[in-house]
């Protein structure tokens, strides 16, 4: 850890991009304005069908399909939050090769990251360089790592960590402790997807002006997720496989 306020303030900043990025969830809330109504309205129409008339049966009907269409709502939220749809989309989305790429074609590359955020492709050699800077939306798909993690009978905590929340004057005692940290590495293998500028041979990978749609998923029930940005997914494997990169 070199500075945890730096740290926290990235995490901030991470959360912010989560939100921004994925700005549309897989169910709009005006679907669920009338979904809700026409829910409770059937439950309502079958129960009284069910003591009136005493038909079991169609009480029994509506009740499956609601349950249905409520396990369906519950399973693209869950994914959504997860990211689900967002990886199923970026396992599938073939890697391109920079060499043939025409400009202003969406792209997806996986290679080496290295310093000011150069990728080296892994299919064709090249490198491009990815802007992801200040003011970039960017979708990170970043594996945390958990640093401190305290419970009621073990709140061991480093002298570094001790001293970092003493300057802050935040008590340690009766507290638990949970960081996590995700990051990048030098070197690390890394996928990224956006928009491709290329002038000769140099290569650009921008964040695309439009929003990129992971398309209806039906093997998974998933509905359509929108991300606006870049896609950045570092694999929980890479931090073991960096190698030093080229600069």
């Amino acid at each position: 850890m070199n500075d945890l306020s730096n740290a926290l303030r990235d995490e901030e900043l991470l959360n912010n991009n989560r939100h921004c990025c994925l700005q549309l969830k897989p169910i709009p809330a005006q679907a669920l304005f009338v979904l809700v109504p026409l829910l409770f309205i059937g439950l309502s129409t079958s129960i009284f069908i069910w003591v009136v008339v005493r038909s079991f049966v169609f009480f029994v009907s509506v009740f499956f399909v609601s349950s249905l269409v409520l396990l369906f709502i519950v399973w693209n939220v869950i994914n959504w939050r997860r990211k689900g749809a967002v990886l199923i989309f970026l396992d599938s989305f073939p890697d391109s090769d920079l060499r043939v790429a025409k400009d202003g074609q969406l792209v997806k590359v996986t290679g080496r990251f290295s310093t000011d955020f150069y990728i080296t492709d892994m299919k064709s050699g090249a490198r491009a360089m990815v802007k992801a800077g200040y003011g970039t939306k960017v979708t990170p798909l970043v594996s945390e790592s958990i640093l401190v993690n305290t419970s009621s009978k073990n709140r061991m905590l480093s002298p570094y960590l001790k001293k970092w929340l003493g300057e802050r004057n935040i008590s340690v005692e009766g507290r638990i402790l949970r960081m996590e940290e995700g990051y990048v590495k030098e070197g690390s293998l890394v996928t990224v997807v956006g928009l491709l500028r290329r002038n000769n041979d140099v290569f650009m990978i921008v964040e695309p002006p439009e929003l990129i749609s992971t398309g209806c998923l039906w093997q998974k029930l998933l509905l359509p997720v929108e991300i606006d940005g870049l896609i950045l997914r570092v694999p929980k494997t890479s931090s073991s496989a960096a190698v030093t990169a080229t600069h």
